[in-house]
C-alpha cells in the first residue's frame, strides 16, 4: 500500500490527458450519432462464474426494464457471447479480454486497446448499430460494471418513450480512487445484511466505491461484505477514537485488535476520526498524554495511534485502507499550535504519509501547498457542503449585504436537490435583488482539478438519495461533471424518465422562495400584496411538485419504492414547513427575531462546529 496513493496520483492525469486525444471520449451524447434501442435485449456475461458480473448483467436488465419497459434479460449458458441474436433483439456483451478468448478477439478486431494500458477499473464501451450490439470490456470485473453504468447514463429517452444510445467508442476511467458512499441514512446501523441491499444498490450505480458499516454480529457481516464487494465496494468500519488515551497502550492495543479482526472477517479498512473535538484538546488528551507525548501532544497522540494501525495493516492481506480526519480539516483550528507544527509533527511519521490517506476540507490548491510540503499528499477531500441558500448566506454570508435572515429561522428543512457547488466553501451568495451569485470561477476550477490533489472523496452531506448519487456522479470525474446532466440521470433514476426539469424547477422555486421571504419579512408586517406573491409562488412551487408526483406515478424507478415515497414525501415536508413560515408571518409572529442561545451563536461564529 506504500505507494498506491502517490501512483494513483501521477499516473491517472497523464493517462487521462493521452485519453482526452482519443476520439468519442467520454458520455455526453452530443454531437454523436444515435440509434434506437432494441424493444427486445440480451446481456450476456463472458464469465458466468464472476459474482460482480454476474450482477452487473442483471442490474442492467433490471435497469432497462424499470426505466424503459424494455424486455431485457439475463442470456446464460453461450460459449461465444458474439453468437447472433434473434431478429429485431440486441446484444449486450460484458466482460474482461484477458478472460475471454471471442472477447479479446474481437477487440483486437475493433482495434481497442488493452484495458491494461489504462488506470485502474478503466473501461471501454463500443456501440454498434448493425447488428445491434454493445461491448463493454475492462481488465477488472468492477471496471465492467462501471462500463454499464456509463452506457445506461448515456441512453436518451424521448418523449414518446423512445430510448437511444449513442453509437461510437468510449473509454474512461475514474479518476479518484477513493469514493465514499454516503446518503440514504440508516445504513450503518443495519441489524440484517437485507436491510442494506437497497442502499448497496444506489451506492454501486453512481460507482461509489467504499461504505462504513457498524458492529454486526460477525455471519451478518461476511453476508455484507460479500455483497458490498460483488458490488465494487470496499467496507471500512469507524473506530472510536476521538477519547482514546493514546498514551495507554493497552487502549491502543484494543484498537489495532479490532482492526486485526474485522480484516481478518474479510473488511478492507478502518476510518478514525479526530474532528470535533474541543479547542484546548490540543494540549494533550490528558496529564499522561502530556507526560508522554510533550507539550500539545495532540499530533503526536495522533501519529501513536495511527503507527499502530499501520503495523496491523502490514500484516494483513491486500491494501487496506487507514483513513482518518484530524481535528485540523480546514485552516487555523488552534491557535496554541499552528497548522504547520500540527502537519509537521504528524508529517514526520513515514507510515503515515505512505499508508494512511487524510480527510481535509480545503480544495483551493493554494490551501493543500502547506500539506504537500510537510508529506501530507495521501489526502480524501471532505465535502462539507449541499445546503440551503438561505442557510449557507444567514450563516456564513460573503459580505455583509449578502445576509439573509427571517426571524427565528435559522435554517430551511430538507434541501433536497441542492445544487453540487451549494457549500459554505464555495463562495455562494445573494444580491439585494434576490439574485445568487454564482460559484465563482476559480472556485469551479480547483473543483474540476481536485483529482491533482486529492486522491478520494467523502461528501458529508444531508441523507438523501439525490445526493448520494450526485456525489457519485462528481467523484468518479470532478473534472467532466455537469449539473445539467447529473439532473438528467438522477432523477430519472429516482422518478422516472422527463423528470429532470419539474424537479430542478421544484428545487430552484423553493431556494428563491426562501431569498424571497428572507427579504420581505424584514419589514415585518405583511402587506396584501406581500401575501398574494407569496400565494402565487407556493401555487407554482406546488404545481412543479405534481408535476414530480405525474412522473412518479408511472412507477418508473431504480429506487426501492420506500425510498422513493420518502424522496416525494419530504418535497411535501418542504413545501408544508415553508407554507407554515408564511401563516407565521401573517399572523406577526415573524416580527421580532428570538435571542440566540449562547451555544448557537457560538456555532454560528465557528463554521467548523457548525458544521459538524
Amino acid at each position: 500500500m506504500s505507494n498506491t496513493f502517490n501512483v494513483l496520483k501521477s499516473f491517472v492525469p497523464a493517462i487521462l490527458r493521452f485519453l482526452a486525444c482519443l476520439p468519442f471520449l467520454g458520455l455526453p451524447a452530443s454531437g454523436r450519432e444515435m440509434a434506437p434501442v432494441p424493444s427486445t435485449i440480451l446481456v450476456r456475461s463472458c464469465d458466468a462464474g464472476s459474482p460482480t458480473l454476474t450482477y452487473a448483467a442483471e442490474r442492467i436488465v433490471a435497469e432497462l426494464r424499470a426505466l424503459y419497459g424494455l424486455q431485457a434479460s439475463v442470456d446464460t449458458g453461450v460459449k461465444d457471447p458474439f453468437k447472433a441474436a434473434p431478429c429485431n433483439t440486441g446484444i449486450i456483451v460484458l466482460g474482461q479480454p484477458g478472460k475471454s478468448v471471442p472477447l479479446a478477439a474481437w477487440c483486437r478486431k475493433n482495434r481497442l486497446a488493452s484495458p491494461r494500458d489504462l488506470p485502474p477499473d478503466a473501461y471501454h464501451i463500443l456501440a454498434q448499430a448493425k447488428p445491434w450490439r454493445v461491448v463493454i470490456a475492462a481488465d477488472t470485473d468492477v471496471g465492467t460494471w462501471y462500463g454499464a453504468c456509463a452506457w445506461m447514463d448515456s441512453l436518451r429517452a424521448a418523449p414518446d418513450g423512445a430510448v437511444s444510445t449513442p453509437l461510437g467508442q468510449v473509454h474512461d476511467a475514474p479518476a479518484l480512487a477513493i469514493r465514499f458512499s454516503r446518503g440514504l441514512g440508516g445504513s450503518d446501523h443495519i441489524s440484517r445484511p437485507e436491510e442494506a441491499i437497497p442502499s448497496l444498490d444506489w451506492w454501486a450505480r453512481w460507482r461509489m466505491n467504499v461504505a462504513h458499516v457498524g458492529h454486526l454480529p460477525d455471519s451478518a457481516l461476511k453476508a455484507y461484505l460479500a455483497e458490498a464487494h460483488k458490488r465494487g465496494i470496499r467496507v471500512v468500519r469507524g473506530l472510536g477514537v476521538r477519547n482514546l488515551c493514546a498514551a495507554d497502550e493497552s487502549a491502543v492495543a484494543r484498537c489495532a485488535e479490532e482492526f486485526r479482526n474485522f480484516m481478518q472477517l474479510g473488511g478492507d479498512g478502518v476510518s478514525a476520526l479526530w474532528d470535533d473535538l474541543p479547542h484546548d484538546r490540543c494540549r494533550g488528551h490528558c496529564d499522561r498524554c502530556r507526560e508522554r507525548f510533550g507539550t500539545n501532544s495532540l499530533p503526536r497522540e495522533i501519529t501513536h495511534v495511527l503507527d499502530a494501525l499501520c503495523a496491523v495493516a502490514a500484516q494483513s492481506p491486500g491494501r487496506p485502507l487507514i483513513l482518518w480526519c484530524p481535528p485540523h480539516y480546514s485552516e487555523s483550528r488552534y491557535k496554541e499550535m499552528p497548522d504547520k507544527d500540527f502537519f509537521r509533527e504528524i508529517g514526520a511519521s513515514r507510515k503515515v504519509r505512505e499508508q494512511t490517506a487524510m480527510y481535509y476540507c480545503e480544495f483551493a490548491a493554494d490551501k493543500t501547498a502547506l500539506l504537500d510540503e510537510v508529506g501530507i499528499t495521501n489526502r480524501v477531500w471532505w465535502y462539507n457542503g449541499l445546503r440551503t441558500v438561505y442557510h449557507i448566506s444567514h450563516n456564513w454570508p460573503t459580505t455583509p449585504e449578502m445576509k439573509l435572515s427571517i426571524p427565528g429561522v435559522k435554517s430551511f428543512a430538507a434541501p433536497d436537490f441542492a445544487r453540487f457547488e451549494v457549500g459554505w466553501k464555495t463562495g455562494i451568495g445573494v444580491l439585494s435583488n434576490g439574485t445568487v451569485v454564482p460559484i465563482p470561477g476559480k472556485a469551479w476550477h480547483d473543483l474540476h482539478s481536485l483529482p491533482e490533489r486529492y486522491q478520494g472523496y467523502y461528501p458529508c452531506t444531508a441523507s438523501h438519495p439525490y445526493h448520494a448519487a450526485l456525489s457519485g456522479l462528481f467523484a468518479f470525474s470532478p473534472g467532466e461533471f455537469d449539473q445539467a446532466e447529473a439532473d438528467r440521470v438522477i432523477f430519472r433514476a429516482i422518478f422516472g424518465p422527463g423528470c429532470d426539469k419539474p424537479a430542478r424547477a421544484w428545487s430552484d422555486a423553493y431556494v428563491q422562495f426562501q431569498v424571497w421571504l428572507s427579504q420581505q419579512t424584514a419589514g415585518g408586517s405583511i402587506t396584501d400584496a406581500q401575501l398574494a406573491e407569496a400565494q402565487q409562488r407556493l401555487a407554482q412551487w406546488r404545481a412543479f411538485s405534481d408535476e414530480v408526483e405525474t412522473c412518479a406515478a408511472k412507477n418508473h424507478s431504480l429506487l426501492d419504492p420506500a425510498m422513493r415515497d420518502s424522496a416525494l414525501a419530504r418535497m411535501k415536508q418542504a413545501q408544508d414547513s415553508t407554507a407554515g413560515y408564511v401563516s407565521d408571518w401573517k399572523a406577526g409572529k415573524m416580527r421580532h427575531s428570538p435571542k440566540q442561545p449562547a451555544a448557537q451563536a457560538q456555532a454560528a461564529a465557528d463554521p467548523i462546529a457548525a458544521d459538524h
